[in-house]
C-alpha cells in the first residue's frame, strides 16, 4: 500500500472581455432597439479593439460618456474573489499610437484641476470587481460587468507633469484607454488576463493599438457640448 498526494489544478482563467454598451449620445440610435425602444447590450470583443469611430461611422467617441464591460471567468466565484484592473492611459492620432505612457488631467466645475483617478473621478482610479458585479452561471463559470469613464474635460499630458503646469502642457491628442486585468484568489494575484488571454483573444491586429488598449476618445469631443440635449437612458 502506498498514498499519494495530487496536486489540482483549478483551471483559474479569464477570457472573452467585451464592452457591452457605450453611452455615447451620437451612439444612441445604434444602440437603441427599434422595437422595444431600449438599449440591449451590443458587444465588442478584443479582437474589434481598440473601439474608435472606425467601428461606428463617426468622428470619435465623446469623452465623459459611460461605457459598461463584461467578462467571463472560470474558478473566480468564491465570495472574496476579485477581478482588477487598472486603467492607463496614452495617446494617438489617426495613425500613430504614441510610445510613452500618459497622465490625464480634468477639471471640475469650481475650475479646480484634478489627476484622474481624483476628486469626483475617484471611483475610477481602480476598478475592483467584487461579488456584487458578478453573475455566478454555474459552479465553475461566472460574468462579471464593471463601468468606466473619463470626465468630459479630460486632457493628456506627459507623463510626470504636476497640475500646476497640467494645462500648459495640454496634448492635443486622442485619449486611449488601455486596461490591466487581472483575477485574485482571496486577495491573491492568480490569472493575468493581458499576458496570458488577450494575445489568444485578438486574433485580427487592429492598429496602431496594442493589447490592454480598449477605447480612443476624441481629445476635442466632450458630453459638456451635448448638455442641450436630454438623454433618458
Amino acid at each position: 500500500f502506498y498514498s499519494q498526494t495530487l496536486m489540482v489544478n483549478e483551471g483559474l482563467k479569464l477570457f472573452d472581455f467585451r464592452v457591452s454598451i457605450i453611452r455615447d449620445l451620437q451612439l444612441a440610435n445604434y444602440y437603441k432597439s427599434p422595437t422595444t425602444g431600449k438599449y440591449p447590450d451590443k458587444p465588442i470583443y478584443v479582437s474589434n479593439m481598440a473601439i474608435d469611430g472606425s467601428n461606428f461611422g463617426i468622428a470619435g467617441l465623446t469623452k465623459g460618456y459611460m461605457f459598461e464591460f463584461q467578462i467571463d471567468s472560470i474558478n473566480f466565484n468564491g465570495s472574496a474573489d476579485t477581478i482588477e484592473i487598472e486603467p492607463h492611459y496614452y495617446t494617438t492620432d489617426l495613425f500613430t499610437r504614441d510610445i510613452p505612457e500618459r497622465d490625464l488631467y480634468w477639471e471640475d466645475s469650481n475650475h479646480k484641476i484634478w489627476k484622474a483617478g481624483q476628486g469626483a473621478h475617484a471611483a475610477w482610479d481602480n476598478i475592483i470587481l467584487t461579488a456584487s458585479n458578478r453573475t455566478i452561471k454555474s459552479s465553475k463559470l461566472a460574468t462579471w460587468r464593471g463601468e468606466y469613464l473619463i470626465p468630459g474635460t479630460a486632457w493628456a499630458v506627459p507623463h510626470g507633469t504636476s497640475a500646476s503646469n497640467a494645462k500648459t502642457a495640454a496634448l492635443k491628442r486622442d485619449i486611449i484607454i488601455n486596461f490591466q486585468i487581472k483575477g485574485y484568489k482571496a486577495g491573491v494575484l492568480k490569472y493575468n488576463y493581458n499576458l496570458s488571454q488577450w494575445p489568444l483573444e485578438r486574433t485580427y491586429t487592429k492598429k496602431p493599438y496594442l493589447i490592454g488598449d480598449v477605447i480612443k476618445y476624441d481629445y476635442s469631443r466632450s458630453n459638456l457640448d451635448d448638455i442641450k440635449f436630454k438623454d433618458n437612458r
